[in-house]
């Protein structure tokens, strides 16, 4: 009888994971620094929304430089793989609304609406992800790591429906429905740090943080050391 649990045919579980949270990474960012630059750019003057429109930005560029977003497209699924890891088509559709919004009233609203349901069903799909991994690998909760993860999960789903809720109601004008500026203003402070929390709470399931520089390091110290055959030294 055939061995189901070798290394060739066991599912990779771990991939897909992976590969949903670098695409929540790139789904914040497309919400929380990108809608905001189509705010700014249609004229948004809060200093508070404005700071989070930067502070969001550096935040993503910091999670590019450390590696959170490498893309490793090898084998007969790395073009799928890459749409997943780096979609730069919804940089496309982001830049598609910027334009519209200046002669297309609503574009804007739409723009929100879309981007942050997207994140939303990011978080969800990470959730997904993780419990396939857990019950492919017979692991609970606790005992993988993953308790930290599913805390961040539901509380940044919570945040993120209401942002959606909002988004909802003022692009379609629903009176009564919706949160307070107060609220908004909160929400969107709290989720600058999902990034961060994100990389620690799944610090047993994702690829290890390195700086490209230190990547080049590594390579030439292992390089170095590898003994050189007879005649090359």
């Amino acid at each position: 009888m055939a061995d189901t649990t070798s290394p060739v045919t066991a599912p990779d579980t771990v991939a897909p994971l992976r590969a949903s949270m670098k695409f929540s990474l790139w789904a914040w960012a497309l919400y929380w620094p990108g809608c905001g630059l189509l705010l700014w750019g249609l004229g948004m003057q809060d200093p508070t929304s404005i700071a989070v429109v930067l502070v969001t930005t550096a935040g993503f560029l910091l999670a590019m430089a450390t590696g959170a977003l490498r893309t490793k497209t090898e084998g007969p699924n790395a073009l799928r793989q890459h749409l997943v890891d780096r979609p730069l088509y919804l940089l496309a559709i982001l830049t598609v609304f910027m334009v519209a919004s200046a002669a297309v009233p609503g574009s804007a609203n739409a723009g929100l609406i879309l981007f942050s349901a997207l994140y939303l069903a990011s978080i969800a799909w990470i959730f997904v992800c993780l419990r396939r991994h857990l019950k492919a690998t017979g692991s609970g909760y606790f005992s993988s790591g993953a308790d930290q993860l599913v805390l961040l999960l539901g509380g940044a789903g919570f945040l993120s429906l209401l942002v959606f809720i909002d988004a909802l109601s003022q692009g379609l004008d629903l009176p009564g429905v919706g949160a307070p500026n107060s609220a908004v203003g909160l929400f969107n402070v709290l989720q600058i740090l999902y990034p961060v929390f994100l990389l620690v709470a799944a610090r047993p399931f994702r690829e290890p943080l390195r700086l490209p520089r230190a990547n080049t390091r590594i390579r030439l110290v292992v390089e170095r050391s590898e003994p050189k055959p007879a005649g090359q030294e």
